[in-house]
């Protein structure tokens, strides 16, 4: 005798209260580095994968500005982001620069900022330190496909070392010691 299958319960879903009362909730997304035979590309991942490499990002050409961007995979649902985006990178400079952060919605073919471009001045140290960037952002629909784009720009005014963390698992590194992990925090609305 064949019994039919029982029918699937709903699933349950948990909300932080601060949240509910907000109406937002918050992501996090680690800034990492994928090797493929295409080459290196720059990634935003909600989980702490190992980076490829050493999860370092190197630069010391003076005032030859880099540019990288990192994108996270595309949205398969709508979703309004609101609020501030906190960057937090660890550092370590061997000479004075900047580093310039910016969020954008990108369809494919278009960038949208959602933040302006937000700089902070990193002076030269012995020591590793933590950059921690507010970026303010408009309230802006992600529709279905679009992809969330963290835009980092460095420049520096020496030619000694410059060196920014990108691996979600933290590896220890001589000159960061602090961490090697970067990342942001990305609010949303929650529609409850």
């Amino acid at each position: 005798m064949v019994y039919p299958e029982p029918p699937a319960t709903p699933a349950t879903v948990s909300y932080d209260y601060d949240d509910i009362a907000d109406g937002t909730g918050v992501d996090v997304f680690y800034l990492a580095e994928t090797e493929t035979t295409g080459g290196a590309a720059k990634v935003l991942t909600p989980v702490a994968l190992f980076s490829s490499g050493d999860g370092i990002e190197e630069f010391n050409a003076a005032g030859s500005p880099t540019n990288d961007d990192y994108d996270l995979t595309a949205f398969n649902q709508p979703r309004t982001l609101i609020g501030t985006a906190l960057l937090s990178i660890p550092v370590w400079s061997g000479n004075s620069g900047s580093v310039s952060a910016q969020l954008f919605r990108y369809d494919g073919s278009t960038e949208t900022a959602v933040t302006s471009a937000i700089i902070q001045n990193v002076t030269a140290s012995a020591a590793a330190k933590m950059m921690l960037i507010p970026m303010p952002m408009t309230e802006t629909l992600f529709s279905d496909g679009d992809i969330l784009r963290l835009t980092i720009i460095t420049t520096s005014s020496g030619g000694a070392d410059w060196k920014m963390g990108i691996d979600p698992a933290g590896r220890s590194h001589i000159q960061l010691t602090i961490t090697t992990t970067a990342k942001i925090l990305i609010p949303k609305r929650l529609d409850i």
